[in-house]
């Protein structure tokens, strides 16, 4: 099995601390994001790190790894970054953001999970109510509805309660499904599409079944300077 991080955004929203290095390189108690990430590559034969915004320093830094590199990635999103991979998936693989930082277990837990999977967050609400107020939760958060373990819609617009659980950034995908996800992003010619758009649109299509793997330990997505206070605040 592989681990794919996906780390070619520029994180603008973090101003003045990705000016001259990627997102993925802020630290959150002496320990860069990416780094965070990179704990768990022991448990891959190989680690591919998609880029794009300064790309030179995360290809000098982790030279150990395979580096992948979307030129596009001013004008495309994670879909896009993703399947620049492509050519060097020939097995199951684990996808992550670089900009999320997790308990370990949950990387275990997928590896161990057969078929594609997402793990979704059941504690989430915790730390987004010390990020944001509840109409910009709304705004911001994206509904989640499962039905008998799988997910029959993601990354659509929250209409009035706050679902029970939330979207991490990781997923596991099989080889086949990898593929078949390829060909249907391919159909779309759509290199904007984001993540949970791009799943919410497969799974509709029909295309393939995606498992759910609830989880209840620590999570952290970094978007912004407050997200950050947040993560270097708090206990895990």
């Amino acid at each position: 099995m592989k681990l794919i991080i996906l780390a070619s955004g520029k994180g603008s929203r973090l101003k003045n601390l990705t000016k001259n290095k990627p997102k993925s390189f802020v630290k959150i108690r002496g320990k860069s994001i990416i780094d965070r990430v990179l704990d768990n590559s022991k448990l891959f034969k190989k680690t591919i790190i998609v880029t794009g915004y300064k790309s030179s320093l995360i290809r000098k830094k982790y030279k150990n790894h395979l580096i992948v590199k979307n030129n596009e990635f001013n004008r495309s999103n994670m879909v896009h970054s993703l399947f620049k991979s492509a050519k060097y998936v020939d097995c199951d693989v684990i996808v992550s953001y670089a900009d999320v930082i997790y308990h370990e277990s949950i990387i275990r837990k997928l590896i161990k999970a057969n078929g594609t999977n997402i793990p979704l967050n059941k504690n989430w609400k915790t730390h987004w109510f010390k990020r944001m107020n509840y109409d910009e939760i709304l705004n911001d958060a994206e509904n989640v509805i499962i039905r008998e373990n799988q997910i029959i819609e993601i990354g659509t617009k929250i209409k009035k309660d706050l679902p029970k659980y939330q979207f991490m950034g990781i997923i596991k995908i099989s080889k086949k499904d990898f593929f078949k996800m390829y060909t249907f992003y391919k159909s779309l010619n759509n290199t904007n599409i984001d993540m949970t758009n791009f799943l919410n649109e497969f799974i509709k299509k029909k295309k393939g079944l995606i498992k759910v793997i609830k989880y209840n330990k620590y999570w952290f997505e970094i978007d912004n300077q407050k997200d950050l206070a947040v993560a270097k605040n708090s206990s895990f």
